[in-house]
C-alpha cells in the first residue's frame, strides 16, 4: 500500500489491472466494472466452497465461455489451485502477464 493506504504498491500494484485484463480477454464490448466484480466474486465463492463441487461448476463455466469462463479461471488460480501451483509456474505466469 502507499502512504495513504489506498493503492497497492510494489508487486501488487498491477494486480487489479491484470485481473481486469484476464476477465475481459476476448470479451467485446468490455463488461462494466460491476459485472466483472459480481462474476469474480461468484467464482471465488464457488472456488472456496469445495473442490468436488467447484470442478463441476468450472466445467460448466468453461462450456459457457466468455467472461464467466475467465472469472472461473482467475478464481481457480487465486483460490483452489494457489497452493498447488509451483513457485516456478507462478514466476512464469507473472512474467507472461507483465509482458
Amino acid at each position: 500500500m502507499d502512504e495513504d493506504g489506498l493503492k497497492p504498491s510494489g508487486e501488487d500494484s498491477d494486480r487489479p489491472a491484470a485481473i481486469t485484463a484476464v476477465l475481459c480477454a476476448g470479451v467485446t464490448p468490455r463488461p462494466p466494472t460491476w459485472l466483472q466484480v459480481e462474476l469474480l466474486a461468484a467464482a471465488r465463492r464457488a472456488a472456496d466452497a469445495d473442490l468436488a463441487g467447484f470442478e463441476g461448476w468450472l466445467a460448466e463455466q468453461r462450456r459457457l465461455g466468455g467472461i464467466r469462463e475467465n472469472a472461473a479461471v482467475v478464481a481457480a488460480m487465486d483460490t483452489v489451485l494457489r497452493d498447488q501451483i509451483t513457485p516456478a509456474h507462478r514466476l512464469s505466469t507473472e512474467a507472461a502477464l507483465s509482458a
